[in-house]
């Protein structure tokens, strides 16, 4: 929300901090959508590439997104995110893209075409390490 304030009216691509763009993102030059989301097997929103256009529908989500985080902080933001865009935002009508498999490309998983955006799974590697403190 703070990233969306301060660079308004310019949207937001939101990546990990393990993320590499690997070649440039054409499909943000022509948008015309108001989230951008990857899913992991078409089941699970992962949230380590995110578009978001900055506008008032997008504001809400961010603020109904922030709510539940608040209310329920065991639950990972990420299915916060898909239990928001899928059950409390429908009023919105906001207009979500699914993102292409190479936008959201983890590094070890089999690959049909180059990465755009390559994930590199720092938390996968640090979750032992997480776990123990």
């Amino acid at each position: 929300k703070q990233m969306l304030i301060k660079h308004f009216p310019k949207d937001i691509l939101y990546l990990d901090a393990d993320a590499r763009v690997q070649q440039y993102p054409s499909l943000f030059d022509a948008v015309d959508f108001d989230v951008g989301v990857s899913y992991q097997a078409h089941i699970e929103l992962i949230s380590s590439t995110l578009y978001f256009a900055n506008n008032a529908k997008v504001m809400e989500l961010v603020d109904r997104w922030i709510k539940c985080c608040l209310l329920d902080t065991k639950t990972w933001d990420q299915r916060l995110l898909q239990y928001v865009l899928e059950k409390e935002s429908q009023d919105l009508n906001l207009k979500i893209r699914h993102l292409p498999q190479t936008y959201c490309q983890i590094y070890d998983f089999a690959k049909d075409e180059e990465p755009v955006i390559e994930q590199f799974q720092a938390s996968r590697r640090l979750k032992k390490t997480i776990d123990l403190n």
